[in-house]
């Protein structure tokens, strides 16, 4: 092998090598912000639920409060729409968890396929560093083993013959 073809060589294997390095770098910081996202949303649907649960609270407290005050006794209709609004509150609080729920096992799956593109990279760099490696020998244009037919003759030592 010729310097310039080591030369070249030794640029294939190093760009394979930073061309590895920077997938399993992007894949890894997918995976980090993914779970950071989970994280987070996780923990707004906690907040949300508990809004939405103190909110129906608060109006379930104010039906009673009004019935009580009109003099009214709190059973009857009055009571069938404070149940009405307690449990309009835990369904809005149920939801929040479920809404949240679903965008975290996104976020999860999202994290999960990073990690698994991270190790593609690496199998994948690792395969065109041993292509690359495999074709050092062959020479760069059409130098000798290039010009050779399966029968072993040089094309290039034949007198030309007919446009050959």
């Amino acid at each position: 092998m010729s310097g310039f073809e080591t030369l070249m060589f030794a640029a294939a294997m190093g760009g394979t090598v930073l061309e590895t390095a920077g997938a399993m770098a992007d894949a890894d910081a997918r995976r980090k912000i993914a779970r950071n996202n989970a994280k987070m949303v996780q923990n707004e649907a906690s907040e949300e639920a508990r809004q939405a649960s103190a909110a129906g609270r608060r109006l379930t407290s104010k039906a009673k409060v009004r019935a009580g005050a009109s003099g009214l006794s709190v059973d009857g209709s009055a009571l069938d729409v404070i149940a009405e609004l307690e449990a309009e509150g835990e369904f809005n609080a149920r939801s929040a968890i479920y809404r949240g729920r679903v965008r975290y096992d996104n976020f999860k799956a999202e994290e999960k396929n990073a990690k698994r593109a991270k190790y593609v990279a690496l199998a994948s760099g690792i395969a065109k560093l041993g292509t690359t490696a495999l074709t050092a020998g062959m020479p760069i244009g059409g130098g000798e083993a290039a010009a050779a037919t399966s029968s072993g003759t040089n094309l290039h030592a034949l007198p030309n013959a007919g446009g050959l």
